[in-house]
């Protein structure tokens, strides 16, 4: 019985200095995401302001828009030119070094090669640079996250869960569509 007591008694005063957090739920991306990271800017807002969203194909017009006014688009082509979206940001990592290497991942992830679709968009090249990007910042810009409590879950769940459009939540797409976005099994984080 005494035996019983002191592993109980060490357990117990071994776990008082343990941190626990509450279990992971893969899902949308949290609206406090960007606000945690310091609301960073990633394209100027007058750029995005400018494009409607009342097209019937609202999304890849609006993203298309944006990253045209941007100059990131060849005129007439309208094809994605990787050599200005990389300039901007290695202009942005210099403007913003906390955010470098956010910046290097996504020059490896959305620049390198052929962006597969990243949502229910597809054939929407601006649309999957758009949220390659955001990914990237989302995973990537860990010393910028603000350190509150809630901050700091978001963090935990954006950086254990992928990083899926809004759109691959929606009741009409079928669960694994999304480029295997979907909300996975409660995990422990």
């Amino acid at each position: 019985m005494c035996t019983l007591l002191v592993i109980f008694v060490i357990a117990v005063g071994a776990s008082q200095g343990q941190t626990t957090h509450k279990p992971i739920y893969c899902s949308r991306i949290p609206d406090n995401a960007l606000p945690c990271m310091g609301n960073p800017q990633l394209v100027a807002k007058e750029l995005s302001s400018q494009c409607s969203r009342e097209e019937a194909d609202a999304a890849c017009n609006k993203y298309t828009c944006t990253l045209n006014n941007a100059g990131w688009l060849d005129e007439g082509t309208q094809k994605i030119n990787k050599k200005k979206v990389e300039a901007y940001f290695d202009q942005y990592a210099k403007d913003h070094p906390g955010f470098s290497a956010a910046v290097l991942a996504l020059k490896t992830s959305c620049l390198s090669g052929s962006l597969p679709p990243q949502g229910v968009h597809l054939d929407c090249p601006a649309y999957d640079l758009s949220h390659c990007i955001f990914a990237s910042f989302l995973k990537n810009s860990g010393s910028q996250w603000l350190q509150s409590e809630a901050c700091q879950s978001t963090k935990r769940q954006v950086e254990s869960c992928p990083s899926c459009p809004e759109e691959c939540y929606a009741p009409a797409i079928p669960i694994g569509s999304c480029n295997a976005c979907y909300a996975t099994p409660p995990t422990s984080g």
